[in-house]
């Protein structure tokens, strides 16, 4: 004798477990998996670590908006910070010569600055930006050239005198074809 089974019954349980499942699953899918995903970027990629402010944040934003007298005074700011900082002389020179079209400020500024002590590197950072500025705003291909080669004998095995070298051919070669 067979038990007779109630179909009602039946249909409402497995009602009963398919919207349970389906409970379930959205809870796991928006509160679990969105925390397992940042436990697993975080535990890779490590980014709830705060950045460093960059200390030329104001002048680069400054440079953005247009104000470039602005911009070369957080330039100055981030210089009386950090007397070494070789990024914001050139970039105070840079401004001055191709923003505000006056290469000879430029000059001036990276010449004062060479009188100063400098690691080689920064020495050789700072030639190649005056050098720069001769060439591409005074024209004086002369000095350009001088100093580059200045670069490639006192700084024989960096990369500032693998740079140099071929701005020097660039040069010679801009020379030769009629420049």
């Amino acid at each position: 004798s067979a038990e007779m089974v109630d179909q009602s019954r039946v249909v409402m349980l497995f009602g009963a477990v398919v919207l349970t499942a389906l409970i379930g699953g959205a809870v796991l899918v928006v509160s679990f998996l969105p925390m397992f995903g940042n436990w697993v970027g975080n535990f890779f990629f490590n980014p709830n670590v705060q950045l460093a402010r960059s200390p030329h944040a104001d002048a680069l934003a400054a440079s953005a908006r247009g104000d470039f007298e602005g911009a070369i005074l957080e330039y100055r700011d981030c210089l009386e910070r950090d007397p070494a900082d070789t990024l914001a002389l050139s970039e105070i020179a840079r401004l001055h010569a191709e923003k505000l079209g006056d290469p000879q400020a430029a000059v001036a500024i990276l010449h004062e600055a060479l009188l100063r002590e400098w690691p080689p590197e920064g020495a050789a950072f700072l030639k190649t930006r005056l050098a720069n500025v001769y060439w591409t705003h005074l024209h004086d291909t002369a000095r350009a050239r001088e100093l580059l080669q200045e670069i490639v004998a006192l700084f024989p095995d960096t990369q500032h005198a693998v740079n140099a070298r071929h701005r020097l051919r660039e040069i010679d070669r801009e020379l030769s074809s009629g420049r």
